[in-house]
Formats: structure tokens, sequence, C-alpha cells
């Protein structure tokens, strides 16, 4: 079925958690229109069959070599780009998952040098990005938006091609 997220109950209804309600509730707007549901179901089609996962080789102006599953965390990315659907990469620390995004990100603007993106993180990772964003990308433009003098000035985001912040302040700056 479109929605696997509940157990039918003796009744023939559907029952759900509290989570996976809100979930529904948020989108249930868009599923009311037919033409929304045949596109959420092709998706979910593509991403079962993902006949359209590509073996792109990382970007020519990457400074670093990709290992095999770096490359494929590399490709799973341009995958979701191709089918517009966000998503993540989640294993062990240590294995490369910040390589795998700037090469994901390197190569988005190789194709279009506006190309413009947020990554959040925790407060100790800040250094590590920008020092790898330095060390591995070529011509990707950020900006670290981090401090308490963070909002003295407008700051275009769009004048870069990657923005750098942590949970904390992505909280407080929504608050």
């Amino acid at each position: 079925g479109l929605f696997n997220v509940g157990k039918l109950n003796k009744n023939g209804g559907i029952d759900v958690n509290a989570f996976q309600a809100s979930a529904l509730d948020d989108i249930s707007e868009e599923i009311t229109n037919n033409e929304n549901i045949i596109k959420f179901q092709n998706k979910i089609a593509s991403l079962k069959n993902a006949k359209e996962f590509t073996d792109d080789k990382a970007p020519k102006n990457l400074k670093a070599d990709l290992r095999d599953y770096q490359l494929q965390g590399y490709n799973w990315l341009n995958y979701l780009q191709s089918i517009n659907w966000g998503g993540c990469l989640a294993d062990d620390m240590g294995l490369g998952k910040t390589l795998q995004m700037l090469a994901f990100i390197q190569n988005q603007v190789n194709k279009n040098k506006k190309f413009c993106a947020l990554v959040v993180m925790p407060t100790s990772l800040i250094f590590n990005w920008e020092n790898e964003i330095n060390k591995f990308t070529t011509g990707v433009k950020y900006h670290k938006h981090v401090g308490s003098n963070r909002n003295d000035k407008k700051i275009n985001f769009r004048k870069f091609n990657l923005t750098i912040t942590t949970y904390g302040l992505c909280r407080i700056d929504t608050e």
C-alpha cells in the first residue's frame, strides 16, 4: 500500500502511533490530490527499483580519492537529487561522510555555480568541516554561520554554495 505505517485493527481500521499520525496529518492535504499520490508512488517505486542509480565518478576537481563505499554514498546522494528527494548518510564515525557530502556539493557546484546548500551539525564538527571544505573542494564558496555576532549584519546566504551551522543555533535562531 501507499502508507505501510500502521496495523489493521479488528474493526477494519488502521492503528498508527502518534508520530505516524502527525506525519500523515502533515501530508493529508497533499494526498487528496490524485496527481500527488501518483508522483509519490512513482518515487517510492523508483527507490525500490533504483534502476536510475548511476555509478558516477567523483568530480575531477575534488581533491581526494573516494573509496568504493564512499563512492556509493556519493552516488546515493546524486540519485536522491535526481528524483528531488532529500536523504542522509549514516554509518560509523570516521568513514568519510563529510567527504562524501563535499563530493556531492562539489558536483552540484560544478553543474550550477548558484547551487546553495545548508549543512547543520553538532558544534564539535564545525572546525572539521571548515578544514575539509578548504582541503578537498575547489571553488565552493562557504559561510560559517556561528558565533554571538552571526545575526549582526544581513547575510545573503544565496551568495554562498554552502552554509554550515549548528543544531543549537538553528533552534535558537528560529525561536
